[in-house]
């Protein structure tokens, strides 16, 4: 019984996700992401996160790092090292003051990676990027190089 349980369950989940997917839409993102890519080519692009969870948006991250890419933050890494306690790791603040990732994409609207409440982290960031432009699906913050 609790086999079968489990199965059904299991199931149910699978077909939740595949409905989900029929229905997002992600090619409008999708070309977006080319175009904003064209525009900064030669720059090092990440997209990050917001307040509010897009995974239609936070999944066309393979895209990204499948074209060479780098992967500086990763949500479900990084709130589990926060959640433990450990704390972000020094190279990657110090990646965020040295404008390692040159442009981040951000939820249009949203307040980027607001889950992360280290100082260090968030000072960083804003500090050392700005909101360059707005697209319909990205907020796209660059590096401001230092004078």
């Amino acid at each position: 019984m609790l086999f079968l349980l489990v199965t059904l369950g299991g199931a149910h989940k699978e077909l939740t996700l595949l409905k989900m997917a029929a229905t997002d839409n992600r090619a409008p993102i999708q070309q977006e992401l080319a175009e904003i890519e064209k525009r900064y080519a030669g720059q090092t692009m990440e997209i990050g996160y917001g307040e509010k969870g897009n995974r239609v948006i936070t999944d066309c991250i393979p895209l990204l790092v499948f074209r060479g890419q780098p992967l500086l933050i990763e949500k479900v890494a990084l709130g589990d090292m926060l959640a433990v306690k450990v704390p972000i790791p020094a190279a990657t603040v110090q990646a965020l003051r040295d404008g390692y990732i040159q442009v981040w994409l951000i939820p249009a609207g949203q307040e980027p990676f607001p889950w992360i409440r280290e100082e260090a982290f968030v000072q960083a960031f804003l500090q050392n990027y700005h909101v360059k432009e707005r697209t319909t699906h990205f907020d796209v913050w660059t590096y401001k190089p230092k004078m």
